[in-house]
């Protein structure tokens, strides 16, 4: 009778081990799909991006990340990589005397980009 326990009690430990390297290999999984949808684009959105350094652009974000702001605001293009751009725009955009802030921001948080002339 302890035989048949134990001989179950391996069965179980079987299963679970083949379970356990399965649940890693989806975890894995997971992680590199999860990285190749984060890229949104990359260096192809970098490229598009560039042409617009130094240029007046309408921006629509995804959520609010120029806090004085709401989600569209009008800012000036500084430099761009894959991840990340450096913007600049006005504090109070209605007022020509308000301070001029800079800020790097997420390429992911961008829904849009229109050049303002």
């Amino acid at each position: 009778m302890e035989y048949a326990y134990l001989g179950l009690f391996m069965c179980f430990m079987c299963l679970y081990l083949s379970s356990e390297r399965k649940l890693k290999k989806k975890k894995a999984e997971i992680i590199r799909l999860k990285k190749k949808m984060n890229n949104n684009g990359g260096p192809e959105m970098s490229k598009l991006i560039s042409e617009y350094i130094g240029k007046k652009c309408k921006f629509i974000f995804s959520d609010t990340v120029i806090e004085s702001l709401s989600q569209t605001a009008v800012c000036t293009v500084l430099e761009c990589d894959d991840e990340w751009m450096k913007v600049q725009y006005l504090k109070k955009p209605n007022k020509a005397d308000s301070p001029v802030i800079t800020k790097i921001i997420r390429m992911d948080s961008i829904m849009s980009i229109e050049p303002v002339e």
